[in-house]
């Protein structure tokens, strides 16, 4: 995306929210793009623990600023939340190079594996939800989730990489 285009999308938003996300996007990116290319180090329980409910935090601090309430705290995540948060953890760190594409690609996987489908609204009774469709057909500010679990997991991994 161009300087130019993001003039652009900053002149057609009516909230900070919009023009917020789209200032932020490539550094956003470029970032997480740092992240994801180096390889990682070994991987224990404790932080794999610590990566999740970080990331799983990172998440649900957005879809709040976003306004979808669906998403608690780790505390009072639901235990296939966590579940599906470590799963996301170790294939993202199992995959040096793999990126938020990537990432949502084996987050769709997961969910259809365990009878999810696509559907216009997420309901968990239903198992239907809304981004369960190419990374490239979301919506920007879904995108951003990826980005941002992906970012998050690979930086609080490499902290306590450093910390030992």
């Amino acid at each position: 995306m161009t300087e130019m285009t993001l003039e652009r999308r900053r002149g057609m938003t009516d909230d900070g929210k919009d023009s917020e996300l789209a200032t932020n996007r490539l550094s956003m990116r470029a970032a997480a793009k740092a992240c994801w290319t180096r390889p990682e180090p070994a991987l224990n329980a404790a932080m794999e623990t610590c990566c999740a409910k970080a990331a799983h935090e990172m998440n649900a601090e957005l879809c709040r600023h976003l306004g979808d309430s669906t998403q608690n705290s780790w505390e009072f995540a639901t235990n296939w939340q966590q579940l599906l948060c470590h799963v996301r953890v170790r294939f993202i760190l199992a995959n040096p190079t793999a990126g938020p594409e990537a990432a949502h690609n084996s987050w769709v996987r997961e969910k259809l594996e365990d009878g999810w489908s696509y559907g216009d609204t997420r309901d968990a009774e239903k198992k239907t939800h809304p981004c369960l469709v190419p990374f490239a057909n979301l919506p920007e500010e879904q995108q951003a989730k990826d980005i941002i679990f992906v970012a998050t997991v690979r930086a609080v991994h490499a902290q306590l990489v450093r910390e030992g």
